[in-house]
Parts: structure tokens; C-alpha cells; sequence
């Protein structure tokens, strides 16, 4: 199962990013980290100072799939041709992969 959730900071804000791109990253990670067993996802939309951050996150006590060096180059390139930087998190607290997006004015 995968839940979904934005932060009220980042409700109404707009990524400068590639949209295509941007969702087959999504896409791949998604099926990458479901494809390897794991049951619950959760994806979160967060904001800072003209920053966006979308974090895919393995509930306890899954893990995030051992990507090979090659795949995460793979994944960390396209995560940079749709405007984007990937940081993979393995460290405490649940297992997560973050994306950090340039954020455009609030849309309202």
C-alpha cells in the first residue's frame, strides 16, 4: 500500500523540473521498491525556501532495495535531468529516497 501526503507549506507550490522525466523517476523508484517486497510506501511533498522535496519512505521495518552503484547513477542522472537532486537516506529512522526540486512562486 502507498499513502500520500503534502505538507501545508507545500500546498499551491510549483517544481521547476522536467515533467516527463520527473514522473518515470517516480515510477521507476516506485516499482523498483515494490518489485523487491515491500508492502508499505509512503511519499511525502514537502517545502523550504524556494525548495521542494518529495520523499519516498519504506515503513518499518522494510528496506529500500539494495541498488547496484550503476542503478543509482542511473536513477541520480535522470533525478538531474528533470531539474532535480537525489539523496539516497539510509541512515535513522525509516529508509527513504529524497528528491530536492527548485520551487517557483506560490501558483496562488
Amino acid at each position: 500500500a502507498a499513502t500520500c501526503s503534502v505538507s501545508p507549506e507545500a500546498a499551491g507550490r510549483i517544481a521547476d523540473l522536467d515533467r516527463t522525466i520527473f514522473c518515470d523517476l517516480i515510477r521507476t523508484i516506485l516499482e523498483d521498491i515494490a518489485g523487491s517486497g515491500q508492502n508499505g510506501i509512503a511519499i511525502r511533498v514537502s517545502a523550504g525556501d524556494r525548495l521542494l522535496s518529495v520523499t519516498i519512505e519504506v515503513a518499518p521495518p522494510g528496506t529500500i532495495p539494495a541498488f547496484r552503484k550503476v542503478r543509482q547513477q542511473f536513477l541520480a542522472g535522470e533525478c538531474f535531468r528533470s531539474g532535480g537532486h537525489l539523496l539516497w537516506q539510509e541512515g535513522a529512522g525509516s529508509p527513504s529516497v529524497r528528491i530536492d526540486l527548485p520551487s517557483l512562486m506560490n501558483r496562488f
